[in-house]
């Protein structure tokens, strides 16, 4: 049984936030994969694992954590269903073999901050 959860990541960036990761967890071992996804710590809820209010872009961002986390949980049940072991390696794989979904949410992540920028008139 593998578990997921969205995490704010402790170590500071360079701008002063913090990084947004997707955590996987089976068999009392964890790795973490990036999304596209920083924050500062007063626009982050821990608990529930999503951007809060606070943050700009709440209801988009969430949403595309959202279809990481629907993503992965994809990943896990193929492998679950295919397999009768799998490690978290074979889980990154497998993740890794749908580079064109990334790739169109680090696309959709960009653009909307261009038209994000472009309203506030930068």
């Amino acid at each position: 049984m593998s578990s997921i959860k969205t995490i704010l990541r402790k170590k500071k960036l360079s701008n002063g936030k913090y990084p947004i990761s997707l955590r996987v967890t089976k068999d009392r071992k964890s790795k973490f994969f990036s999304t596209p996804f920083e924050s500062n710590l007063n626009e982050w809820d821990s608990k529930l694992g999503r951007f809060n209010k606070k943050h700009t872009l709440q209801l988009k961002s969430n949403r595309l954590l959202g279809k990481i986390e629907d993503r992965a949980l994809e990943v896990i049940s193929e492998l679950e269903m295919n397999h009768d072991f799998y490690s978290l390696n074979d889980f990154e794989r497998n993740l890794e073999r749908n580079q064109i979904l990334k790739l169109q949410i680090y696309f959709h992540f960009g653009k909307s901050k261009l038209m994000n920028l472009k309203k506030q008139g930068g």
